[in-house]
């Protein structure tokens, strides 16, 4: 299951669908998490130290999906 469904229900629907396609895009270097640049590159930079939940300098996938779940999403973007 990918970590950007958010309901849980097996399908990604159109929110889910653009929050993994941004972080694809930011994700520059392929390597499945976004450094500072890369996270600035998709969303605000001082919200990076929200979405970096474990504090090691990335956001990974998981931290993505769950920061846009507790942002965006909750004010309807």
């Amino acid at each position: 299951m990918s970590a950007f469904d958010g309901d849980r229900n097996g399908i990604l629907d159109g929110r889910e669908q653009l929050d993994r396609i941004e972080q694809n895009v930011a994700d520059v270097n392929r390597d499945g998490a976004l450094n500072t640049n890369e996270f600035s590159r998709v969303e605000d930079p001082r919200k990076f130290a929200m979405y970096d939940t474990n504090r090691d300098g990335l956001v990974d996938n998981p931290e993505y999906a769950q920061g846009e779940r507790a942002t965006e999403h909750q004010y309807g973007f």
